[in-house]
């Protein structure tokens, strides 16, 4: 949210949604916009924003029923005001991390996105200012700490909280010895057969609480899946560990787990998920996993699970 624009008037207003939209849309060719992720991320997302609109996931969500409604009319203030289309103007979105460190964080967008409206509705922070910087025009609005963009073609775009993660961005881009592309995280994972997936999440390292957990158990690494197919979900997952001793104990511990759970009176959607779960065989210093429910079923479930959360 831009605090400092004037926001006593409509086109402030205005101006802050530009903002917004700067750091929440997307959309690309998948390893068109992982060559700009430098290699060292921790915690790499891509969605495949076309999958999602056209999935029966997306229509029934936008019939209410996934536990919440979209914001429709926001949405449709956004199109009148910068000519993107949330639901059409959005195909693909990579997001980047380095988990220690809150500046190492790189949105990279490519999609219908209209420059000229998008920079001219920016102006209005009064905080807004142009930098060259290594033959590229960045975008700097000091808000939250600073944010930092930059349209690298036509289409795509990259947003970032510090100028130097726009650079690496580049470097990346240019060198892909650098990039995302070339590591052995996604390299190990399949790499360019994710494209099928409508989103992934790749983890070399997690933070908070997480971590001790994680290094307890021998993770490397863990990617996870989802897949949307006519009215079906499917998420899978593929966890790495430091050696085939550690990926045999996981997957036992996996298993042991699921049948704890068929047999202890948990809630009956904890067991219908256990009951479901296909646990795989350790390969090599790998185990995945997989869980396929029709759309309506795992919307319902991942509301029983939220509202158990609280």
């Amino acid at each position: 949210m831009i605090r400092n624009a004037r926001n006593a008037t409509p086109l402030a207003a205005a101006g802050a949604i530009a903002a917004t939209l700067f750091t929440a849309t997307a959309s690309a060719d998948m390893e068109s916009l992982l060559a700009y992720v430098p290699s060292q991320a921790e915690v790499v997302i891509y969605v495949d924003g076309d999958k999602i609109t056209d999935s029966h996931l997306m229509t029934l969500i936008r019939q209410g029923k996934a536990g919440f409604e979209m914001p429709e009319k926001e949405i449709e203030a956004i199109k009148a005001l910068t000519g993107v289309d949330i639901y059409e103007s959005i195909h693909d979105i990579v997001l980047a991390a380095v988990v220690d460190d809150d500046k190492a964080f790189l949105i990279a967008v490519d999609g219908d996105l209209e420059q000229d409206r998008l920079t001219a509705l920016l102006k209005f922070n009064e905080t807004y200012e142009v930098i060259e910087e290594g033959g590229l025009t960045v975008h700097h609005w000091d808000d939250d700490g600073g944010n930092y963009a930059t349209f690298v073609d036509a289409d795509t775009l990259l947003f970032a909280k510090s100028a130097d993660v726009l650079k690496q961005a580049m470097t990346a881009k240019g060198k892909k010895s650098q990039s995302f592309l070339s590591s052995e995280t996604y390299k190990g994972f399949g790499g360019e057969q994710k494209e099928e997936a409508a989103a992934w999440i790749s983890i070399t390292k997690p933070g908070g609480d997480l971590e001790h957990v994680w290094y307890s158990l021998q993770l490397d690494a863990m990617l996870m899946e989802l897949y949307l197919e006519d009215e079906e979900c499917t998420l899978t997952s593929t966890s790495t560990l430091k050696s085939e001793e550690s990926a045999e104990l996981w997957a036992e511990m996996a298993r042991g787990f699921a049948s704890f759970v068929q047999l202890q009176r948990f809630a009956p959607e904890f067991q219908e998920l256990a009951e479901d779960l296909d646990i795989g065989e350790a390969e090599g210093q790998s185990v995945e996993t997989s869980l396929t429910l029709p759309t309506e079923r795992a919307l319902e479930l991942f509301q029983v699970l939220a509202d158990n959360a609280k």
